[in-house]
């Protein structure tokens, strides 16, 4: 009876640690949405219902601007520079890209200036054109591949800075530039790691000396990608189209790959090059589905699939080149399960006991063994 109560105290203070871990997760997630609330409850003596939601959905994109705008966009750009003096200019390697961040500083300074000056002269034309000018600058219209879109977004962010009557209020304008700075502040430590690879240490993982290299390193393409919201299964096939008398399978064209010329000789200029495309194979949409978790079609990956989620899949028949071919796709309830039962309760929760409860062994374990590497709470009836 004595150890009653001491165990009954481990599963509440468990409960509690696993219900933190939950809480902290989330804030992560919403801390940029949450912090927009604040300051709109804060700002608005009167709040309504239709205020809070155009505040969070303005927060949402807040986050899309930084993710596929901002970070992205600011090494795209000086990219794009670096491109301009090595090739056309004749110049070293990264003067483009020092040219370029010399710019970005001289539009922000500039802007803060104009907002200033704006306060006293009431004319807002010019703190417009100098809040336009550091979107663009910055990269945020230049997303993805497709230069129709490029076109769009420009076109939406002139709309926005000299249309949107917002924009003329200069502590807006201000603070919109002021955080700008204050995120490209943060981003320049990553100039550590260009200036670290141009010594040429012993170790220098995929070379990020110049700006096509980091975005490349940034992006993490060395490690291919993983479908999130829709995408392939490992019973997914390449889609193929009869060109003539061959099957020709189908690549989708993403942008030119450039990387460094080897000189011949040290007296050569330094030069850029295109050395391939980003290239994705064109997946047959049918055999496709939301939310994929079993995409991997390593054959040791779909084995740990199949027994995961005990696997019976359905049969989906698609068109190769005007054949019909039949494959064994894996369904919606299959996914669901290997997500819930292998993704978040065999690797996150077991994970999650081993820090804050115990751990059976160090067998690393794969496939749920009773005997391998299982979370304990060394509560003895517990882990009989």
């Amino acid at each position: 009876m004595a150890d009653e109560p001491y165990a009954a105290r481990w599963i509440v203070f468990i409960a509690f640690l696993m219900g933190l871990s939950i809480a902290v997760h989330l804030l992560n997630l919403l801390c940029i949405p949450a912090i927009v609330l604040v300051y709109y409850y804060r700002k608005n003596a009167e709040p309504t219902l239709k205020g809070a939601i155009v505040a969070l959905l303005g927060s949402f994109v807040l986050i899309a601007i930084i993710l596929y705008g901002i970070v992205p966009g600011f090494v795209n750009m000086a990219g794009w520079a670096d491109l301009l003096f090595v090739n056309v200019f004749n110049l070293p390697f990264n003067s483009g890209a020092i040219v370029y961040i010399i710019l970005m500083v001289a539009a922000i300074v500039w802007g803060l200036m104009t907002t200033k000056r704006q306060k006293e002269n009431g004319s807002d034309m010019q703190m417009r054109i100098a809040l336009f000018v550091n979107i663009t600058l910055v990269g945020i219209p230049f997303v993805g591949y497709k230069v129709w879109l490029w076109v769009v977004l420009l076109a939406l962010a002139a709309f926005v800075c000299f249309k949107w009557k917002v924009l003329a209020n200069a502590p807006i304008v201000n603070t919109t530039l002021l955080s700008l700075m204050v995120m490209l502040i943060g981003y320049s430590a990553y100039g550590i790691t260009v200036i670290r690879s141009n010594a040429q240490p012993p170790m220098d993982q995929n070379s990020p000396n110049n700006m096509f290299s980091l975005e490349r390193y940034l992006n993490r393409e060395q490690y291919g990608e993983t479908p999130l919201i829709y995408g392939q299964t490992f019973a997914s096939q390449i889609v193929w189209k009869r060109e003539g008398n061959n099957c020709v399978p189908q690549y989708e064209k993403r942008g030119a790959v450039w990387n460094q010329s080897a000189k011949k000789d040290p007296s050569e200029k330094d030069h850029y090059e295109v050395t391939g495309y980003n290239e994705r194979p064109v997946m047959a949409p049918e055999l496709n589905m939301f939310f994929p978790r079993m995409y991997s079609s390593r054959e040791d990956h779909v084995d740990a699939y199949k027994s995961w989620s005990h696997f019976k899949g359905k049969k989906v028949r698609y068109d190769k080149c005007g054949d019909k071919e039949t494959v064994v796709k894996p369904t919606m309830a299959e996914n669901l399960r290997f997500f819930f039962s292998y993704q978040v309760n065999y690797m996150y929760w077991r994970y999650f006991m081993w820090n804050f409860s115990g751990r059976q062994n160090d067998i690393q374990g794969t496939m749920g063994d009773l005997h391998a590497g299982n979370w304990i709470t060394g509560i003895k009836f517990i882990d009989k």
